[in-house]
């Protein structure tokens, strides 16, 4: 479920921003928003381990494949404190575009709160 989007398409100068409920909170609920349980979010450690294994197993390879670069993000870094836990991706690698091409790193962070199941996504193309 998609909640907000939005979008710059420069490739060297790229952003979006993406606030969705993951679809395994969603199958929970029967794909009815209005249903997802109020305790899936930041506080429950099952809801933080099946994001994590999302965002690792479906997410990233997806904005891989739709940004049609070869991206490799390595081990994320993660930020947590009471209300929020997020994980930074960072790719400054050449992206499969080859030493010739204008260099800029790639930036994907994922974040979730403790205020409900939503997950907020920024993905950033920063020239270097």
């Amino acid at each position: 479920f998609l909640h907000d989007a939005t979008e710059d398409n420069e490739v060297a100068q790229c952003h979006a921003h993406v606030n969705y409920i993951p679809p395994f909170v969603l199958q929970e609920s029967h794909n009815d928003p209005e249903r997802v349980k109020d305790s899936q979010n930041r506080k429950n450690k099952k809801f933080v381990r099946h994001l994590h294994q999302h965002v690792e197993k479906h997410l990233l390879k997806e904005i891989e494949k739709n940004s049609g670069m070869s991206l490799h993000f390595g081990k994320a870094q993660v930020v947590e404190d009471f209300d929020t836990i997020t994980w930074k991706y960072v790719d400054d690698t050449d992206h499969g575009l080859g030493e010739e091409a204008e260099h800029f790193k790639v930036e994907v962070d994922v974040k979730c709160n403790s205020e409900g199941a939503f997950v907020d996504v920024n993905y950033n193309c920063i020239e270097c």
